[in-house]
């Protein structure tokens, strides 16, 4: 008995230890994956495992396994609850096959190209400019519409056949390395077991030096970039696994509208003596916000006077102001513009307001010139992709001095007269990642060849009608995205070195002295929980907060107009009368910081809410009873230093957000004590 194991206990180890390294070879996990796809093939394959290793007593290979299979588990709950979101966010949407005749509100998208039945009004082309429609034109896939109500009669996108990428991607470090280890664990077996003379030396070999722990820790951190990108508001479509999430050469986006949101003032040109150009942006403002057009919010509060009777007819607004008729139309140019002034906005909406001076004449007292407003997150997303070395560009539209002058403002590279699929496939015969956004049905082609399919869609105006992979409200949810993947790129190389030190910990034991199976994947499931911890410290935070205020700014507050007043109030904890002084006083106490000490130990063990913590907390306990002291050792200093690095992330956050606050702390008239 005091010999060694018993010989059930040292069967299940190498039962263990043989499934473990089917998990290991990327050659047998990625055939599974591709004939069972991701989830259940990685689902069979944990069962048997943690069975074998519950058999042979391994404390360590369960924790590990452990926190691979909840890691799994958590991230398709919250993929499949995000979809849900997705989902009822879309409601009962009309159907919008090709032919079908559907209504579009104002403010929301055109999901395919189609022909204006009924309504006039504008449509924001790709070019991020506004252009008069009315029926009888048709309207691009992904234009967002203003005015109507409008009737649209839905086309078909052109068919098309996928292609193969031309040249495999570029290998990352990461690949390189499986692929040497998984050759030199072959080669180093063979040696051993013939030094040996023993074919138990092979197999033992096998479990001392394997890339099974840089597999672990990049298959967790692939899923981790999953679930980051989800808890940023990112709808994941595609559940294949066959698109991960690593670093890409290439973030290429489909046409300058995706770059801007709104528009914003650029200039006044005053056109008489009469009016100067505060009276022309008061004038244009009151039109503006009396019929609905597409830069009512850029002109707004810009006008104390009201305007009456509105009309909006596709490139002219129409309204009275004080009892006489103003107009204000949208066109291409002006004949009294100088070319200084012409040239200065180029690429720009040229709006220019009219009084009216008689029956069908109209004399022009000023322009207004509008152009696109860069869009919240471009900077960042900009700033991100420089820092990290991943070019970022646009293609341009059919206005190219638009698309010109937008490159110059946003920094970014315009790369015009190439269509999507082109620059996509040169980019992959060089061996670079290239991912796609686009904000329309019409690049169905191109998300089937680019490595990474990114749609630009909320859900509000309906289902996204190409076959994305990820489905992004804004450049925000994209910038988390390109954030993921760079982060995965770190946490692979962290689980590349931590499984290279296993290794070679794994080649010492393995040359000089015995090795019994149940203790052989020792290294390799240290070095497994080593590059857990890392890819935990990577991919941890990435929740874009949400708040009242953002719902109130929502540009389609459409749920707020269908509620009760009594629903709202009730959202808000409010009542008709306000909040009285003492509500309003205990509000902020509870709102404010507490004691620092006190927040300091919440953090801590705030931390052991999480699924990770349970397993190595559970398998600490199991390895106490057992009387496993290396392995005690091992999972408390990791349990250790997982729960100090998150508790310090954490606190940092918070400072952060805490900061925000302060910068964007609100003024509002409110009423206090019901007056």
């Amino acid at each position: 008995a005091g010999e060694g194991p018993p010989t059930n206990v040292r069967g299940a180890a190498r039962a263990a230890g043989l499934l473990g390294l089917a998990q290991g070879f990327p050659f047998v996990r990625n055939g599974l994956r591709s004939i069972l796809g991701r989830s259940l093939s990685d689902v069979l394959l944990y069962v048997p495992v943690m069975a074998s290793l519950a058999a042979s007593e391994s404390v360590l290979g369960l924790a590990v396994t452990g926190i691979e299979a909840t890691r799994l588990l958590t991230e398709i709950v919250a993929r499949r609850a995000q979809f849900r979101r997705y989902e009822d966010r879309l409601g009962d949407t009309p159907s919008t096959h090709p032919g079908a005749v559907v209504r579009v509100a104002s403010g929301h998208r055109a999901l395919r190209s189609g022909t204006i039945i009924e309504g006039a009004g504008m449509a924001i082309t790709r070019d991020g400019l506004p252009r008069p429609i009315r029926p009888g034109d048709t309207v691009n896939a992904g234009a967002r519409l203003h005015g109507g109500p409008f009737v649209m009669e839905l086309s078909g996108a052109p068919a098309f056949t996928p292609v193969p990428r031309p040249a495999p991607a570029t290998p990352q470090i990461y690949d390189r390395y499986v692929n040497a280890v998984g050759f030199a664990s072959l080669a180093f077996a063979v040696l051993n077991a013939l030094r040996k003379r023993s074919f138990s030396g092979f197999l033992e070999s096998l479990l001392l030096v394997n890339p099974r722990a840089a597999v672990i820790g990049n298959d967790l951190a692939e899923v981790s970039a999953q679930a980051r990108v989800i808890r940023a508001g990112v709808t994941v479509v595609d559940t294949s696994g066959k698109r991960p999430l690593r670093k890409p050469d290439l973030l290429l986006l489909d046409n300058p509208r995706i770059l801007t949101q709104g528009f914003e003032i650029s200039g006044v040109l005053t056109l008489t003596d009469v009016y100067d150009g505060t009276q022309v942006l008061a004038h244009a403002s009151a039109l503006a916000a009396a019929t609905g057009g597409p830069w009512g919010g850029t002109l707004a509060n810009l006008s104390q006077r009201p305007a009456e009777d509105g009309t909006f007819e596709g490139h002219a607004l129409q309204a009275r102001i004080e009892g006489r008729r103003w107009r204000l139309e949208t066109r291409p140019g002006h004949p009294s513009l100088s070319r200084r002034v012409a040239t200065q906005h180029r690429g720009e909406a040229c709006i220019v307001l009219s009084e009216e001076a008689g029956p069908n004449d109209w004399i022009d007292v000023g322009i207004v010139f509008l152009r696109p407003r860069l869009a919240p997150g471009l900077e960042v997303l900009a700033q991100r992709c420089k820092a990290h070395h991943i070019e970022l560009a646009f293609l341009g539209a059919d206005d190219h001095t638009a698309a010109e002058v937008l490159a110059v403002r946003s920094g970014l590279t315009l790369i015009a007269g190439t269509r999507a699929t082109e620059v996509i496939a040169q980019r992959q015969a060089r061996g670079h990642r290239v991912f796609f956004v686009s904000d329309h049905a019409r690049s169905g082609e191109a998300f089937a060849n680019c490595d990474l399919a990114i749609g630009i869609s909320s859900g509000r105006s309906g289902r996204f009608q190409a076959r994305a992979h990820l489905l992004s409200p804004d450049l925000g949810g994209v910038n988390a995205i390109i954030d993921a993947s760079v982060r995965h790129e770190v946490a692979a190389r962290g689980a590349v070195a931590t499984s290279f030190l296993g290794n070679l910990a794994g080649a010492f034991i393995g040359l000089t002295g015995e090795v019994v199976p149940e203790k052989a994947s020792q290294p390799v499931y240290i070095a497994a929980l080593a590059s857990s911890l890392i890819g935990a410290f990577c991919m941890r935070g990435g929740q874009r907060q949400r708040s009242v205020m953002a719902e109130l700014s929502d540009p389609h507050p459409e749920k707020w107009g269908a509620r009760s007043v009594q629903n709202v109030l009730a959202t808000m904890m409010t009542s008709s009368h306000g909040l009285t002084t003492e509500q309003a006083l205990q509000r902020r106490r509870s709102s404010s910081d507490g004691p620092r000490l006190d927040e300091a130990w919440k953090l801590l063990f705030d931390q052991f809410r999480s699924p990770m913590q349970g397993i190595l907390l559970g398998a600490g306990g199991l390895a106490l009873f057992l009387g496993a002291w290396t392995d005690v050792a091992v999972i408390a200093g990791t349990l250790a230093m997982n729960v100090i690095v998150g508790a310090w992330q954490e606190r940092q956050a918070g400072r952060a957000a805490e900061a925000m606050k302060r910068i964007a702390a609100p003024a509002a008239m409110v009423l206090r004590d019901g007056h």
